[in-house]
């Protein structure tokens, strides 16, 4: 979706690039207002006078990108006013339908669905009747509560994101840990996706894991209670299409060519763990039995749970 949303950005600022040398004009990306000392401070243009998602107020006078956090609704009813001679050029969601990209346009007064733990991201586009000003920018939706949620951290899993939500607007300013001997933490290198450090488990026992983050200009600070076991081996045996994964080698994802339209998938799981789910394609949930097949090429993926327990295993198979 990030990718989407920079490409759109993109292809936009091309367009109005062209407009502009068509038309003999000049586009701003922003208005201009000298500070006091003479200096130039960029202020976004924002093309409405007010703007809501169910019921909350959205302000882009602020920042052109927005997130409404902790939304409990299954709906959200998308309202607007717009600015004197401002004009939307397009607004829309996009989400993923049946393994395809599907953009749907918003208009004032429309009621959009949010699934629950999901995140629904709003894109706006918009300018002036004489294209002298452009607007780009968006507000995501989060349909789960903001928050750290301390989960068990396995050893023999090098590195894995802290999650605090699921929105690309927002930025992890600083993460620590209150014991770097049992989990330490490591910024990532580009510091670009919506994750931003990592928590990379040395020795089992406990550690608080604090993360401060900015939604909307505003810093938060969260605290969670992580806990590093030992790697759980949950499943002892996996076949895909007639081989035998290496699951010493492969502890947490494998890569599987069968070089057939569907795969007969066969599998055992340790003493205590149970299949809570193995799913594919997209949103779908599918009970998939040992001995069952799935089409290639496609995303599985297993989750296994023991007790509060969780753990994931993800494969690729591939034709």
């Amino acid at each position: 979706m990030k990718k989407m949303k920079r490409l759109l950005s993109s292809l936009l600022a091309l367009l109005l690039v062209f407009c502009s040398l068509s038309a003999g004009i000049t586009v701003l990306a922003a208005e201009e207002t000298e500070g006091p000392e003479g200096g130039v401070i960029a202020v976004a243009p924002n093309p409405f006078a007010s703007f809501t998602v169910g019921g909350r107020k959205v302000d882009f006078s602020k920042a052109a990108y927005s997130v409404v956090t902790n939304y409990t609704a299954a709906t959200a009813k998308i309202q607007w006013k717009l600015n004197e001679g401002w004009k939307i050029y397009q607004l829309y969601y996009g989400k993923y339908v049946n393994g395809k990209y599907k953009e749907t346009k918003v208009k004032s007064g429309d009621t959009v669905k949010i699934d629950k733990g999901d995140t629904l991201s709003l894109v706006v586009f918009a300018n002036t009747d004489d294209y002298s000003k452009s607007f780009y920018g968006g507000v995501d939706i989060i349909r789960e509560k903001l928050a750290l949620k301390g989960t068990t951290v396995w050893m023999g899993v090098n590195e894995q994101p802290v999650w605090t939500g699921s929105s690309f607007n927002m930025e992890q300013v600083e993460v620590k840990s209150s014991n770097t001997k049992v989990l330490a933490v490591k910024k990532q290198k580009d510091n670009t996706s919506i994750y931003g450090y990592d928590l990379v488990p040395k020795k089992p026992g406990k550690a608080v894991i604090t993360a401060k983050i900015k939604v909307n200009g505003e810093e938060k600070t969260f605290k969670a209670t992580y806990t590093v076991k030992k790697f759980p081996n949950a499943l002892k045996s996996l076949k895909v299409g007639g081989k035998t994964i290496n699951l010493k080698k492969n502890k947490t994802y494998a890569k599987v060519k069968t070089g057939k339209k569907t795969a007969k998938v066969e599998y055992k799981i340790a003493k205590g763990w149970k299949v809570k789910c193995v799913y594919y394609n997209g949103k779908k949930y599918v009970n998939l039995k040992s001995g069952g097949t799935v089409p290639t090429p496609k995303w599985v993926a297993f989750q296994l749970t023991k007790g509060k327990d969780m753990f994931w295993f993800d494969m690729d198979v591939l034709k």
